[in-house]
This record gives C-alpha cells, sequence and structure tokens, in this order.
C-alpha cells in the first residue's frame, strides 16, 4: 500500500508529459498510407494517386516500396506527398506472380477526420479481377488472360476524409520521442518521490516495483505509438466502443469496460493463450466454432452457421417438410420450363461429408446413423423422377490421389473446385452438353500456407506445425479467356457477371451460390457466353423472369440446404 501514491504519481507525471511533448515533437509531414498484411514471398507494394479523376493513373504520381516475403504479418508504409488535393488512391498489391495468397488485415490512412484511420477494404475499395476473395482479408492472387494485375480503387473522395489542419506541406523528421521521454519522467517521478536510499532496497522489491511500473505503462506505450501487433482475434461478442465523456458514474463503468476490451496488447495475448492452449493440450481455443481433426485438418464446428447440424445430421426433414420441398421445386421447374429455360439442382459437399475420417472423435461421435438432409432430398426427388446433381461419389474417388479440401480452411481448394466442376459437367450432360476442360489445360502451381479461416475462427494467426500445399490453376493460352463485370446494376450485391466472347456456347446461365463458387466460376465460365453468379442460397424467380437466361443451377453449400428444404 505504501507505494501507491508513488506509482500513481508516477502514471500521473508520465501522461501528462506525453500530452505536452507529443504536439511539439510529433509533426505530420505527409500523407500516411500504412497496410498492415502478410506477403509470403518478396515484392513491390505501388500507391497512385490521382489529383484529377479525368486525368488517369500514371508513374509520375505514384510512390513504390520493397516488401520482405514472410509468413508473419508486416507494415508497409508509404508516405504520399500532399501539396494539393488528392481524389483518389490506387493500390496495386504485387508484381510477383508466384506470389499466390495475401492477407491484408489493416489499410490506415492518416491524419483523418473520422473516429478512426483504418479504411475498410470492402466498403472503401473496389479490387479487381486478379484478386479473389477468400475470407477475412484474404484474397487469392491469380493471372487472367496472360495479365497480372492486382489491385485496389478508392471509392470515396480522399481529400474529404483527410484533416487538413493535420497536413503540413513541408517536410518534417517524425520522431516518435513524446511516449518515451514521458515513459523517463514517469520513472524518475517514481524513484524520487519515495525519498529512501537504494541500500534499503532489496533486489526483489526493486524487480517487483519495475515490472509493476511496466505493467502499467506498456500497454500505454503501445497504444499511443500505434504498434500493437495486428492479430486476428475473433470474438463472440462486440467488444466495447469508447464512450462519450459526461458527468455520471455511468461513464465509469463503460469506461471500465471499454479499457478491459482495448488496453494494449489485450488481442496478442488473447492469441498466445490460444496458441499455447494448443500447443501443449492440442485442443482448440475455440472447440465450439472449429476443432482440431487428424493429418493437420480443422474442422468447422459452429452451430449458429448450421454446420453442425448438417455433418451430423441433425438437420433432418420430416416426411411433411419433404413433400412441400418437393412441391415447391417441382413448380419451379414448370414455371422456368414454361419459359423454355433449363432448371438444374445440385450442392457442394460439406468438409466433414468428403473427409470424415480426419473428423476428431467428438465430431465423428456427434454424427446420428442414417441418411443427411441431402440424401433425404435426393431420394425425395428422384421418387418423382427429378434429380438433385450430387458430385460426392466422384469427389470421395478423386479424394485418394488429390487434397480436394483446404486443410486450415472451410472451402476446398482448386483441386475440389475443378473435381466438383468435372462431376457436374459429366452428371449434367444430357441436359447441358459441356464438355470438361482436360486438367493438362491448367498450369498448376503449389504454395505453402499456414494460414485459412477456420484460424481467424479459432481467433488464432496461425498454429505452429499447421502448413497446408494450396494449389493454383493458371489456364494455358489456348483456352477461352473471360473478362468479369463486378456488383452490375440492376443485380443484388455481390452480383459477378462473366462475359466469354470466344466460347463456343452462346447461351446465357444464372448460377445462385454461395462462397465455394470461388473455385468452380474459373472453369465453369470459360463454357457460356454469359454467365450471371447471384449470391443467394434461393432462386429468385423474379430476377430469372426478368433476365430470361437459357439455364438456371442452383448451387448452395450442404449446410445451407435446409434453407431450400425448410
Amino acid at each position: 500500500m505504501k507505494y501507491i501514491g508513488s506509482f500513481g504519481l508516477a502514471l500521473l507525471v508520465a501522461l501528462m508529459g506525453y500530452f505536452f511533448l507529443e504536439p511539439v515533437i510529433h509533426a505530420e509531414s505527409a500523407i500516411q498510407l500504412r497496410i498492415r498484411a502478410t506477403v509470403p514471398q518478396d515484392d513491390f507494394f505501388q500507391v497512385f494517386f490521382q489529383h484529377d479523376t479525368s486525368v488517369a493513373f500514371s508513374e509520375k504520381l505514384s510512390l513504390r516500396q520493397t516488401v520482405r516475403g514472410g509468413d508473419q504479418p508486416q507494415w508497409v508504409l508509404l508516405e504520399i506527398p500532399y501539396d494539393q488535393p488528392i481524389t483518389k488512391l490506387r493500390i496495386d498489391v504485387g508484381q510477383n506472380e508466384d506470389q499466390g495468397r495475401l492477407e491484408i488485415y489493416k489499410i490506415r490512412l492518416s491524419p483523418s477526420l473520422r473516429d478512426s484511420d483504418t479504411l475498410s477494404i470492402k466498403n472503401d475499395f473496389q479490387r479487381n479481377e486478379f484478386l479473389v476473395p477468400m475470407g477475412k482479408g484474404v484474397y487469392q492472387l491469380q493471372s487472367w488472360n496472360g495479365e497480372y494485375d492486382p489491385q485496389f480503387i478508392s471509392t470515396f473522395e480522399v481529400s474529404e476524409y483527410l484533416c487538413p489542419r493535420n497536413v503540413n506541406t513541408e517536410k518534417n523528421t517524425q520522431i516518435p520521442l513524446a511516449l518515451w521521454g514521458a515513459v523517463l519522467l514517469g520513472v524518475l517521478a517514481f524513484w524520487r518521490s519515495l525519498y529512501v536510499s537504494w541500500d534499503r532496497w532489496s533486489k526483489l522489491q526493486i524487480a517487483f516495483a519495475t515490472l509493476v511500473l511496466l505493467v502499467i505503462l506498456v500497454p500505454v506505450a503501445v497504444v499511443s505509438l500505434d504498434i500493437e501487433p495486428t492479430v486476428n482475434v475473433s470474438e463472440n461478442r462486440t467488444l466495447e466502443e469508447r464512450p462519450a465523456f459526461f458527468w455520471h458514474t455511468d461513464f465509469t463503468k463503460s469506461f471500465d469496460r471499454y479499457y478491459q476490451d482495448r488496453f494494449g496488447l489485450r488481442s496478442w495475448m488473447v492469441q498466445r493463450a490460444g496458441i499455447w492452449k494448443t500447443k501443449l493440450f492440442r485442443v482448440s481455443p475455440r472447440p465450439e466454432e472449429a476443432q482440431i481433426g487428424h493429418n493437420g485438418f480443422l474442422f468447422f464446428n459452429s452451430r449458429s452457421e448450421f454446420i453442425f447440424d448438417s455433418f451430423s445430421h441433425q438437420d433432418r426433414a420430416t416426411p411433411l417438410e419433404l413433400n412441400i420441398f418437393f412441391e415447391r421445386e417441382k413448380y419451379l421447374a414448370d414455371h422456368l420450363a414454361d419459359q423454355g429455360i433449363k432448371y438444374i439442382r445440385t450442392f457442394w459437399p460439406n468438409k466433414h461429408t468428403i473427409y470424415p475420417e480426419y473428423l476428431p472423435l467428438s465430431l465423428r461421435s456427434a454424427i446420428q446413423p442414417g441418411p443427411s438432409l441431402v440424401d433425404q432430398a435426393c431420394q425425395r426427388l428422384a421418387k418423382e423422377g427429378m434429380e438433385l446433381v450430387d458430385v460426392r461419389p466422384h469427389l470421395l474417388r478423386k479424394k485418394k490421389d488429390l487434397q480436394l479440401y483446404r486443410k486450415l480452411d472451410t472451402h476446398w481448394n482448386y483441386h475440389g473446385g475443378y473435381e466438383a466442376y468435372v462431376a457436374f459437367c459429366m452428371l449434367t450432360q444430357k441436359e447441358l452438353g459441356v464438355n470438361p476442360f482436360p486438367r493438362s489445360s491448367f498450369n498448376i502451381s503449389y504454395h505453402e500456407s499456414g494460414q485459412g479461416d477456420l484460424l481467424t475462427i479459432m481467433g488464432v494467426d496461425s498454429l505452429p506445425g499447421f502448413v497446408d500445399s494450396v494449389p493454383l490453376y493458371q489456364a494455358k493460352p489456348e483456352l477461352p479467356s473471360f473478362r468479369e463485370i463486378k456488383d452490375p446494376a440492376g443485380f443484388p450485391g455481390s452480383t459477378t457477371i462473366t462475359m466469354c466472347d470466344k466460347a463456343g456456347d452462346g447461351r446465357t446461365v444464372i448460377v445462385f451460390h454461395d462462397s465455394y463458387i470461388g473455385m468452380v466460376k474459373p472453369f465453369l465460365s470459360r463454357h457460356f457466353r454469359k454467365v450471371v453468379y447471384i449470391w443467394d442460397t434461393l432462386v429468385d424467380v423474379d430476377l430469372v423472369d426478368q433476365e430470361q437466361p437459357d439455364v438456371v443451377i442452383s448451387a448452395p453449400l450442404e449446410r445451407f440446404y435446409g434453407r431450400l428444404v425448410r
């Protein structure tokens, strides 16, 4: 208790010193664009900026930064001179065609008029076709039609985002001394306030007092200097936001909850605890969300995302629900047939369905005997002479030779997407008449990755010893190429249209899908003149009536099939 006053004085002096020193020492010299990313191989990042949107981006108004490859997140800093207002930014995220994969955690632009200088890569930027989203901040980099230029273009007015009073056009040296000066003042105040000689202190007392002081000041230093390591920690709740100040005891309670959620190094500590839990006990930090299986496979386990009930067969439909499902599907098929539109139903299997042998015991024991929901749907439709195209038998055969799903992710890889495409084409040969391109039509490369969306779901960046070999398919020049149109007008959000002018088939196809289509789209799109990919589990009849395609394909993921049945 006798040291509380000394600690309090030290903290007060440190905080006062920081607030006095910071505006004197620190000055913004230019716009700072900071990108927090994991870049596996050496590469270059380049930012282009415009002063006038009527003038194209040019090398003259650009900055380039070398990025060293590695498996850990790093900050890439680009300082843009601010001598006149800037309207748009274009960020080129690499020139190395062998990169394969990129993870972007944060993009910051300062000084900002917003409460936070962190930009939303989804809402504030538009990606191009060379970047295929694989999960939160994870992108597959790929060449198309012999070109490679992955980039993001800002969708906001940059000058309106910036805070003019903090932008200096003259170059100043930025020296982050303010906080360290404050810490030094605090330490001096602490020792001075004790009024005792060193010989009256034991080594243990000195070590303890120093440790307590560091525990108090280090989180403050980390936040103030913005040097906190960026980690992906998934929370099952919304973290507290900083409350507005008001004279009431509720403010202190709110601020206490905010600080407990936001103090420096908190996310890093949570992540480290999860990693050690996994390393020492071989268990998931969040077993209710994802679990560790055999042979390096992780498995999704969330009840809220339908996967647990799906793989465990606990979502089975009643006879009445199956009858209603059949009547609905028959009505839809007849409605489309009356307009000359072919209707094809399929689904993409869960990872658990293709690799049940790698499930941990806790998940295997949850599987109930009997048919799954998609088995029920297949049987009910077949009873009435209708088909639900089932690619599972083909994938189960092919998994003996190829790894079809990503070990650390909920999705399949390009091998899985290709084999599903081949099976789909063979099983719909009578209806579509499409012959799949042979595997030899693609150049296949591999890269090692220790990342995946299941790690994010588990609340960790990586797991020691968990590495996956991820394939990348690149079409050879002899294949017909296609172009993509993102978010076209008149369609739901996240719609993509592909146009293949050299396709031998002039038909228009609408595909209703979810995220698994990303590994099928590069193959299927080359067969038809126009394919409209709509991110929706259910077929939108009004949209189909409006577009009048030749073919409609319903292709949800297995765990979402309950939305169609019920």
